[in-house]
Formats: C-alpha cells, sequence, structure tokens
C-alpha cells in the first residue's frame, strides 16, 4: 500500500512540472529572437522547434552544400547556460560530430554555431533538450549569400 501510495505521490508531484514546462514554452517568441540574430548576408533555411511534448531527442535531416557558410542559432525557453539545447551537426555517412553548440571545456551551450559544408550532402542535425529544465526551443539555420562578383569570376 505504502509503495502505492508513493507512486501516486511521484506521478501527481511530476505534473505541475509538465504544465509549467508547456506554461513557459513561447516558441514564437524563441523564434523572433533567434530570427533576429541572422547576420547581414545570410539567408534563413530552415526552423527546428522543440515543443515539450517532442522527445527529448530530435534527429532532423538536411542537406548541405558544399563550400556554403552556414550558421545554426539556437534559443531555448531555459536560460541557463549549462542546461538548455545541446546541437550537434553529424555526417549521414559515418556520424562524426561536425559542428556543435556545447562548449566542454566550460560545460555550457553556445547560442550559435559557425561552420562551413566541406562536402555536398545529408547531415543529420540533433536537438537534445534532455539536460534542459524547460523543454521549449527553436534552432534557426541560415546560409551566406553567394557574393554575385565571386560567382561572376568562377564562370
Amino acid at each position: 500500500m505504502k509503495k502505492l501510495l508513493l507512486g501516486i505521490f511521484l506521478f501527481v508531484s511530476s505534473l505541475p512540472t509538465y504544465a509549467q514546462n508547456t506554461q513557459d514554452c513561447d516558441l514564437s517568441v524563441l523564434y523572433k529572437k533567434a530570427m533576429a540574430q541572422i547576420d547581414t548576408g545570410y539567408i534563413y533555411t530552415k526552423s527546428f522547434k522543440l515543443r515539450p511534448t517532442d522527445k527529448a531527442v530530435v534527429d532532423n535531416t538536411i542537406v548541405m552544400t558544399a563550400g556554403k557558410s552556414y550558421h545554426l542559432y539556437v534559443e531555448s525557453a531555459d536560460t541557463d547556460p549549462h542546461h538548455g539545447i545541446i546541437v550537434q551537426l553529424r555526417d549521414e555517412t559515418d556520424k562524426k560530430i561536425i559542428a556543435t553548440n556545447f562548449d566542454a571545456n566550460n560545460k555550457i551551450m553556445k547560442h550559435i554555431i559557425h561552420f562551413t559544408c566541406t562536402k555536398t550532402g545529408i547531415y543529420h542535425l540533433i536537438l537534445d533538450y534532455s539536460k534542459a529544465k524547460i523543454h521549449c526551443g527553436v534552432a534557426v539555420m541560415s546560409f551566406r549569400k553567394e557574393n554575385t562578383e565571386t560567382a561572376r569570376k568562377t564562370n
């Protein structure tokens, strides 16, 4: 009987936390913050939204082009830099981590990732908020516009 009561107590005590996470999740505000960070000369490509009801780790497939510079802006409802969303960009073929927002030395999540694609192909963008206190966030990807002067010289 004590085990049953303990189980019911633990279940009920977890409900307000989930409700709080849902309440604190305003994706439109996070999306606007991420979009506002896009640098001049970069073009919005795609956004990825994490809702409280999503799995803790979400794997997105994207196609990237060799030679293009990409930025990924990450906004989390969890403002603690030691929590939040961990983002990893992995190669399709060998699953090697190409870029991440996790600074292993300081154990913090950065808000931006800069990287240049070295080969055209399929990549996995993994969004992991299993360590976040609030399961809510947005990642916005952009790429650098090709300079028309450079494009003319190469043709």
